[in-house]
């Protein structure tokens, strides 16, 4: 999934002149860590996964999500077996929209959202990051308006 590293720093390609990436990864493979711009958000589907933002252990089940803030050192290890949903957005496209930068510091360095510790908004935002998936793998036409406006709506739940 990392496809280009130097020292810590991960810089991400956006291909196609997008904004935001997706990635369903199932792959039994470790990420040292590591830092970049994107917002990173993580969605286990099957089996978890452990995430160390900062000093901060995440251990992760099925439908958790873990949104980590630009700019944090982050190591993942991942189970033998599993899916996740890993999406990635572009700060600059984020910071386009008025006050996201406070919304992103309050974060700081990652927000764990389970149907325990969020459940005012766990419910859309896990609705929201499953829609954008379906967008995404199924390229229908306007699909990146339509997941552009799921990702504001994504920051707006977020933020609250």
């Amino acid at each position: 999934m990392i496809e280009n590293i130097q020292g810590k720093h991960e810089t991400v390609q956006f291909r196609d002149h997008r904004a935001f990436k997706l990635y369903l990864n199932n792959e039994f493979e470790d990420y040292p860590d590591h830092w970049h711009t994107p917002v990173e958000v993580i969605l286990p589907l099957q089996n978890g996964y452990r995430v160390i933002c900062s000093s901060a252990v995440y251990d992760l089940n099925e439908g958790d999500i873990l949104v980590i803030t630009p700019g944090t050192i982050h190591r993942i290890y991942a189970p033998e077996s599993g899916l996740r949903i890993i999406f990635q957005v572009d700060s600059t496209f984020i910071h386009l929209f008025k006050d996201i930068h406070s919304t992103l510091s309050l974060l700081s360095p990652a927000r764990l959202i389970t149907p325990q510790t969020s459940p005012e908004i766990y419910g859309d935002v896990h609705a929201l990051i499953l829609e954008i998936r379906d967008e995404w793998t199924q390229h229908k036409p306007l699909g990146d308006v339509s997941i552009f406006s799921k990702i504001a709506g994504f920051f707006v739940l977020i933020g609250r």
